[in-house]
């Protein structure tokens, strides 16, 4: 009924358009697209023109007339047409993923991670406190050996990473003087070493971290100046210390302040026959203050 006669039967009339007739429009197919807001849209009817107050999304016939016209489609009927140019087909828009006929599975790849931000710190760092020493009680037989003070020179390494614990190791120098009855004194040393484990800081107002350390040593000594006389002994020492600390930024890097407990193992290995001591299993058990500086 849209189809337009060019012919009658007093003459031929040949259009100089080419022309496409309804059928071949509603035969074309159906797409989906969407129109903006503020273009023209023509009623078929009576050829008047509405203006869309906004964008909306439409059905249409793929095939447009021979004027460049597209035509809606409404409820399954066609009542309005509009410039094929202003119609946007949303049909790539709208295509979900096809899988190919054929295709190769990926190989199963292990990717290794590794952390682009891994550091090593240095640490300088200095210990002391006082002594309970038990072992030395014991080992001498003289209750005044039980106080004495500690003194300790570290340095440390460690990582700086994206784990929440920092592994590292440590070198220790400790030196420990202790009062004997009638005058007498014991003097301890140390050189040790061993691993350590950080933890990240804790408390963003106020910055605490921990700290665990386990050190060897198989060249601990003594000297010892008692009513019996004097002697050397040498030891294997093993430690064990925990501490937290305070850190501060500087110009070098962390600037640190914190306190310490110590358990110490001596186990005796070579003694001075003029003095008489006796084995012990005490330990010995020291806390203090620590402060350190991290280089950055």
């Amino acid at each position: 009924e849209y189809e337009r006669a060019y012919t009658d039967d007093k003459r031929n009339y040949k259009s100089p358009i080419n022309q496409v007739s309804m059928y071949e429009i509603l035969q074309s197919g159906e797409g989906k697209g969407a129109i903006s807001a503020g273009v023209n849209i023509v009623r078929i009817e009576d050829n008047k023109l509405f203006r869309l107050s906004r964008s909306t999304f439409t059905r249409f016939y793929r095939l447009q007339d021979e004027y460049g016209y597209k035509y809606l489609i409404s409820k399954d009927k066609v009542i309005y047409k509009i410039r094929g140019d202003y119609v946007n087909d949303t049909k790539q828009d709208v295509v979900l993923y096809e899988p190919p006929d054929i295709y190769t599975p990926a190989p199963n790849i292990v990717l290794s991670t590794f952390d682009r931000n891994l550091r090593i710190l240095p640490e300088a760092v200095f210990y002391t406190g006082l002594v309970n020493g038990n072992y030395f009680r014991d080992l001498f037989n003289d209750r005044q050996a039980r106080s004495g003070q500690s003194f300790q020179y570290g340095a440390h390494a460690f990582t700086e990473w994206k784990w929440p614990v920092k592994v590292g190791a440590v070198f220790h120098y400790e030196k420990a003087d202790y009062k004997l009855s009638r005058g007498g004194s014991i003097a301890y040393s140390s050189p040790s070493f061993g691993p350590m484990v950080k933890t990240r800081d804790f408390f963003d107002e106020f910055p605490i971290r921990f700290q665990l350390q386990f050190r060897v040593s198989p060249m601990a000594q003594a000297y010892a100046q008692t009513r019996d006389g004097n002697g050397k002994f040498s030891f294997n020492s093993a430690d064990l210390l925990t501490g937290a600390e305070h850190p501060f930024k500087n110009m070098f890097g962390e600037f640190c302040l914190g306190a310490f407990y110590q358990s110490q193992w001596l186990n005796l290995k070579k003694q001075n026959e003029a003095v008489q001591v006796r084995a012990t299993n005490q330990r010995n058990d020291s806390f203090g203050i620590t402060i350190s500086q991290v280089f950055e």
